[in-house]
């Protein structure tokens, strides 16, 4: 139906709660009124492994190009896309039965196989494979063809996809349909022990497909020839059983006319790289789960430190982690000399580590803490999660902190050039660090001396020999610091 809200109306008429209708995305709101997500297209139900339908993907049925030709359900608590297959449900008898799946991208390509006869056929629904739907179709079995479309463009955007097949563990195939055939427009045309026998006669290996497809891309020429050897080789690499690698190293190694043991060495190579990272990537998030220092003491009251300059540079400092927290602001070389991205809070958290300084306001320093711990969650946004925040007032300053985005900190405009602070993090976040310690330190000496002078401490043995000792801890730091900074303190 064309009408707006032809779906909403009726289904309120039948008792449905119009909150569960939109937070399932079957309506929204536009303008201050509710409209049929699915008004005017042929509507596609999708199931999960058990049958229940958890979602729905409609495609317009007119030929207004004003429009998106498809439209899908957005993720909601009973749907996630990256764990369902479209046909998953009507194909598992035929998969196990077949010991083999076939993988297609639209609704209407697994519709038209069904109607030839050929069950074991699922979609991706015209987004990348993910981990999740790869795994469900692996419950099934480890043998899978992928069919493209006779003239598709997007072949080589989608070996990225298969690669993840082969991580898995899977047995992949390849069939390319004839010119201007696509899977739903050939099953149309035969039947399925035609359908099956052009599957049989032209399904290749996946490895041995894609070094032709880009044999053919590179023709003669020497830079993208050996970007096709180590796009070969990255997906040999990922094959988790030694025996199927080493065919395929054996086949490669004939195709592309290279020896064995280059292929081998690159492999080994890439598996090395492979488990650094995974082991880096442990390390930080090892000391990135290590609990905040609750504990840090200063005898800098918090009384009048918002006039200090240690203070505002604190400030500073938090409103560059709010605003670029998780952006890339270098590379720095790790104990093996290579050269490691870094981002805006690992630089933070780690200089103040290596100086055992931390800030001065106790809601800095959880700020700091909770956006290590959450750095590397997929989807992680410093600026969207810290205005959401539970805690009133960090969300309070993450707001005021926040706001006039693109103005530049008065303190580093250096000439009449207007460079946003983004694309030069390098410069300020050094800048402000080396800055604020100094100043903190600095500031917490000088209060130091001032109170060992005071009658009622230096007459309270245990008050006054606590205060000595953080005031030689600091004279240590300041040493500690002017040796890794290059002397820049004087000391005395």
């Amino acid at each position: 139906l064309e009408a707006s809200d032809s779906l909403i109306q009726e289904a309120i008429k039948k008792g449905f709660n119009q909150e569960y209708l939109i937070k399932n995305g079957l309506c929204y709101e536009a303008y201050g009124k509710l409209v049929d997500r699915f008004r005017g297209r042929v509507v596609f139900p999708i199931h999960t492994l058990s049958g229940k339908v958890v979602a729905f993907g409609g495609r317009i049925l007119g030929s207004n190009t004003k429009l998106a030709k498809y439209v899908n359900s957005p993720e909601s608590e009973i749907y996630h896309k990256s764990n369902e297959l479209y046909g998953i449900y009507f194909a598992k008898r035929a998969i196990v039965k077949e010991d083999c799946c076939f993988l297609v991208e639209g609704y209407t390509d697994v519709i038209s196989m069904h109607q030839a006869g050929v069950e074991n056929v699922v979609a991706s629904s015209g987004t990348a494979l993910t981990p999740g739907q790869i795994r469900l179709i692996h419950r099934f079995t480890e043998n899978i063809t992928v069919l493209y479309d006779g003239d598709s463009a997007g072949i080589e955007a989608s070996l990225r996809g298969i690669d993840m097949l082969l991580e898995e563990g899977l047995n992949v195939k390849v069939v390319l349909l004839p010119d201007g055939e696509d899977p739903d427009s050939f099953a149309r045309k035969h039947n399925s022990t035609e359908f099956k026998s052009f599957i049989e006669k032209n399904e290749v290996d996946f490895i041995r497909f894609k070094t032709k497809l880009l044999i053919d891309d590179s023709a003669n020429d020497p830079i993208k020839r050996a970007e096709l050897i180590s796009s070969i080789v990255k997906s040999i690499s990922v094959i988790p059983e030694a025996i199927v690698r080493s065919v395929y190293i054996k086949e490669s190694s004939s195709l592309l006319n290279i020896e064995e043991r280059i292929i081998v060495g690159e492999i080994a190579k890439l598996k090395k790289k492979e488990a650094e990272q995974l082991q880096n990537k442990q390390k930080r998030e090892e000391q990135n789960n290590k609990e905040p220092d609750t504990n840090y003491q200063s005898y800098l009251p918090q009384e009048g430190k918002e006039k200090l300059l240690f203070y505002k540079i604190e400030r500073l400092i938090i409103q560059i982690i709010l605003r670029y927290g998780e952006q890339i602001m270098g590379k720095i070389k790790n104990e093996k000399g290579e050269e490691v991205a870094l981002t805006v809070i690992e630089y933070i958290a780690n200089d103040f580590a290596n100086d055992d300084i931390s800030f001065h306001n106790p809601t800095h320093r959880q700020i700091l803490s909770e956006a290590k711990k959450h750095l590397y969650e997929e989807n992680f946004k410093v600026e969207k999660y810290f205005l959401s925040h539970h805690n009133e007032e960090i969300s309070r300053l993450a707001a005021e902190l926040l706001s006039d985005k693109y103005q530049l900190s008065n303190l580093y405009k250096y000439d009449q050039t207007i460079i946003k602070d983004k694309d030069r993090l390098y410069e300020i976040v050094p800048t402000l660090i080396i800055n604020f310690k100094n100043e903190i330190v600095d500031s917490e000496i000088r209060h130091l001396l001032k109170e060992l002078k005071k009658p009622e401490v230096y007459n309270d043995d245990q008050n006054c020999s606590q205060m000595m000792k953080r005031y030689q801890e600091l004279k240590n730091i300041q040493a500690t610091m002017a040796k890794r900074l290059g002397d820049r303190v004087i000391l005395p």
